[in-house]
């Protein structure tokens, strides 16, 4: 949608988990300045480490705000929650911002008025991951291996084996899950 990183802060929310954590990472190399929000205040030093600027709790977004609009602190944002996350976040996403939600590890359902997109012009983005084409996903692996900083996504990945699948299930559906596993199949 056009976003530049003199536009303003980019918010990432579930940035300790998998898409989070990426994301934090490629915003960081594109040139953004990343607020990172997690409900594991114990990662602070690993966000801060994949290239978040700032490293905010997530209860700020817990909270039931009746306001239709708030305080505008984002240029954009990467949500993976949904719920009244993503009502909070969206009320507090700069003029002509964009979101783009690509989870629901919250909840799949939000309420929030139509106040941000009327008034602020913002956008809301459905990330597609399973439908999109083979060329488009092609059109997105050629970019990203232009980035330069590699580095950083052997900090973000945790290789597992298969036998310990059940177990990274269980933690992630306590809410205990971090950064992006890869299931070696060896």
């Amino acid at each position: 949608m056009g976003l530049t990183p003199d536009q303003g802060d980019v918010l990432v929310t579930g940035a300790t988990g998998g898409v989070g954590s990426i994301a934090t990472a490629l915003l960081k190399q594109l040139g953004f300045l990343v607020i990172a929000s997690s409900g594991k205040v114990d990662q602070t030093e690993y966000l801060q480490s994949i290239g978040a600027a700032q490293v905010i709790n997530r209860n700020v977004f817990f909270e039931v705000n009746k306001k239709p609009m708030l305080k505008e602190l984002y240029a954009g944002a990467i949500d993976v929650a949904g719920g009244k996350t993503l009502s909070n976040v969206l009320k507090q996403v700069k003029a002509g911002g964009s979101v783009a939600i690509c989870g629901l590890v919250e909840s799949h359902n939000f309420d929030t008025t139509v106040m941000p997109f009327i008034l602020r012009g913002i956008n809301l983005l459905g990330v597609d991951s399973v439908e999109i084409s083979l060329s488009e996903k092609q059109a997105v692996w050629n970019s990203l291996a232009t980035l330069k900083n590699y580095d950083v996504f052997e900090t973000i990945n945790d290789e597992i084996s298969l036998e310990q699948v059940p177990e990274q299930l269980a933690g992630m559906l306590a809410g205990k899950g971090k950064r992006h596993c890869i299931v070696a199949l060896k």
